[in-house]
C-alpha cells in the first residue's frame, strides 16, 4: 500500500481540514468582490409623484479596510430630468453563505428635474439592502434609500425609494 494511504486517522483528518481551508481561502468571502449593480426603483414612496421611476447604477470595488468597508461611485436618474451623482462606503454583513445585509451611507450632487426637488445640490444617502448570492458570481436584492440634504436648506423634502437590482461580480 501507498504511504500517503498508510496514515493514521489523525493526520488523515489534519490533511482533510488543510485542504477545506485551502478551498475555503480560493474562494473569496462573499463581502470581498468588486460588484456592478444595476436597479430599478419606485421613488413615490414618499412623493406621491405620478410616474416615479429611477435607474441606478453603481460600481463597487473591494473592501479596503480591516473594517470591509467598500467604496462605491453611482449615478441614478429619475423620471423628469432629476439625476443623482454619488459616492458612498457600503460593508456586506453575511447571515450565511448566500443571503446578506448591506447597509451605505454616503453623499453626492442632486441635479433637480421637473418632478423632484430635493433643496439643495449636496445630499446624503442611506440606504439598507437585502441581497441573495447567486453562483457563481451573480447577487438579486432590494434596497430602501433615503436621500435628504440633511438640514442644509430650510426646505428639506428628502425622498424615499425601494428598488429592485441585479449585481455582477467583476
Amino acid at each position: 500500500m501507498p504511504p500517503l494511504l498508510k496514515t493514521s486517522p489523525r493526520a488523515s483528518g489534519l490533511m482533510l481540514a488543510l485542504l477545506a481551508l485551502h478551498a475555503a481561502a480560493e474562494s473569496p468571502p462573499i463581502e470581498d468582490v468588486s460588484l456592478l449593480r444595476v436597479g430599478a426603483a419606485d421613488i413615490r414612496l414618499h412623493n406621491g409623484l405620478d410616474w416615479p421611476y429611477a435607474v441606478d447604477v453603481t460600481y463597487r470595488i473591494r473592501p479596503v479596510s480591516t473594517w470591509r468597508v467598500a467604496p462605491g461611485v453611482g449615478v441614478e436618474v429619475a423620471t423628469g430630468g432629476a439625476r443623482f451623482y454619488y459616492v458612498e462606503a457600503q460593508r456586506d454583513f453575511p447571515i450565511d453563505e448566500r443571503w446578506l445585509i448591506v447597509p451605505a451611507l454616503g453623499l453626492g450632487f442632486f441635479q433637480d428635474g421637473s418632478d423632484l426637488q430635493l433643496g439643495h445640490g449636496l445630499q446624503f444617502r442611506t440606504a439598507l439592502s437585502f441581497g441573495y448570492q447567486l453562483r457563481p458570481a451573480w447577487r438579486v436584492g432590494v434596497t430602501f434609500t433615503h436621500i435628504s440634504n440633511a438640514g442644509l436648506e430650510d426646505s428639506n423634502p428628502g425622498t424615499e425609494e425601494m428598488a429592485v437590482w441585479v449585481a455582477r461580480e467583476i
